[in-house]
């Protein structure tokens, strides 16, 4: 089977850029018109680079349930699961103790299933990730019920 095509849409609402397979803005909601397939050099424009910017900081902002709108800011790396343990601590039903973990590796970050129950997704892929994927700034991450979105810190 065919991996989906990777899909762009600019919210002619509120400007997302948003990429996945999703037919609705991640952020607002508005229904996306102008999907078109992802173009390499806009993928790449998008791809987090941390080599030779210090301070750069990157966060998770939940956008649906109990942690609706709050901000997880990290620099190496964050782990999520329902075990407060966890760097971001999700009270979902469907999400495992010990869920899933974003690392960073050189200049670039990854997103680690950590052998849970119900797997972690990446923009609507419908498929559960099996290896290492890597991330990129608007990236949605799928765990449970639970959506979050990779996004460039402010500073």
């Amino acid at each position: 089977m065919a991996d989906p095509e990777m899909l762009q849409a600019v919210c002619s609402a509120c400007g997302l850029t948003n990429l996945g397979l999703q037919k609705r803005c991640l952020w607002c909601g508005e229904r996306l018109q102008n999907l078109r397939p992802l173009e390499i050099e806009a993928e790449a424009a998008t791809r987090i680079s941390t080599g030779g910017l210090k301070g750069n900081r990157y966060c998770l902002v939940v956008l649906n349930g109990q942690l609706m709108g709050q901000r997880f800011s990290f620099g190496d790396g964050v782990s999520l699961g329902v075990n407060p343990a966890n760097d971001v601590v999700l009270e979902d039903r469907l999400v495992s103790r010990r869920h899933a973990r974003i690392e960073r590796h050189g200049n670039t970050y990854v997103l680690v299933d950590l052998g849970s129950t119900n797997g972690t997704y990446v923009n609507d892929v419908v498929h559960k990730i099996t290896s290492p994927v890597r991330l990129a700034v608007g990236n949605v991450i799928t765990v449970g019920i639970t959506r979050l979105r990779m996004e460039l810190e402010d500073t």
